[in-house]
């Protein structure tokens, strides 16, 4: 009976150990993506702030920037809420044994 309880005790053990595991290459993972969409954010405002400039001076064409400028807000949205998301998997609480 006492070896029965110390085997489940070490499955019990072994399992919150593979969770652990888990959640730390996920956190990992997480920082790895939330670097790679930050930097893709920062491309996308520096795009936005090139078309402002050139809207301003007129080179190109009204239409062709306006229609790139919604674009690229679009795409910046959504890497703002990708980024938010994989905080909070980043953020996740951990249980360290």
């Amino acid at each position: 009976m006492i070896d029965e309880f110390l085997l489940e005790e070490r499955y019990i053990e072994n399992q919150l150990h593979q969770q652990s595991e888990l959640v730390e290459k996920l956190r990992q993972e997480s920082k790895a993506e939330i670097e790679q969409l930050t930097a893709e954010k920062r491309e996308i405002e520096a795009r936005i702030d090139t078309s402002s400039e050139l809207l301003v001076n007129g080179r190109v064409s009204k239409e062709k920037i306006t229609i790139k400028l919604r674009e690229d807000e679009q795409r910046l949205r959504d890497l703002q809420g990708r980024i938010i998301k994989q905080e909070g998997i980043k953020a996740a609480p951990t249980q360290r044994t």
